[in-house]
């Protein structure tokens, strides 16, 4: 995830926004991210910390979401996941952290589907690889689908403006 104003500003709001309105999800239950060090895990100058990029508090279990802008399976599919199960895993050993040993954490990836470039199009393929992947971690998989309105504003400039916003989120659950 990018770091710094743009982050914060930007992408934080705009996709709180997406969120609570995928699955009306009020705000209040929408956490973006927050750093906790790991210190049992440090080493030397190269601190570990907690960094999920959104924790939706869903009553029984929190969903922890990890996004990406694209949805190219080893660039951006696999570190997602990968994060995904590796920061879940810290906020279970982690008993400061807010969510750590009180509710089961269940994963949720965020992809962009509508670059312009070969990375950009959501396929069935797309599909049949998170299935197999929910399968094989036996983990069930929310994946969230960030489109533009319009394919002209699916570029880095698109988000610098929350009316361009997809106003049909799309919600994927593979098991």
């Amino acid at each position: 995830m990018l770091q710094g104003r743009w982050e914060e500003e930007i992408q934080h709001a705009v996709l709180s926004d997406y969120f609570a309105g995928a699955e009306k999800i009020p705000r209040n239950k929408i956490h973006r991210e927050f750093l906790i060090e790991v210190k049992e895990l440090d080493q030397g100058k190269i601190k570990v910390k907690i960094s999920a990029d959104f924790i939706i508090d869903r009553g029984d279990y929190y969903e922890l979401i990890e996004r990406k802008g694209w949805n190219h399976p080893a660039v951006n599919i696999g570190p997602a996941l990968g994060q995904a199960l590796v920061y879940r895993q810290l906020m279970e050993m982690n008993k400061n952290y807010p969510a750590g040993g009180e509710k089961p954490v269940k994963l949720g990836l965020c992809f962009v589907d509508g670059f312009k470039n070969e990375y950009g199009r959501w396929m069935n393929a797309h599909d049949e690889l998170l299935a197999a992947l929910a399968k094989s971690i036996k983990q069930e998989l929310r994946v969230y689908l960030v489109k533009p309105r319009e394919a002209e504003f699916a570029e880095e400039k698109y988000w610098f403006n929350s009316a361009n916003y997809c106003v049909d989120p799309q919600v994927k659950v593979f098991k």
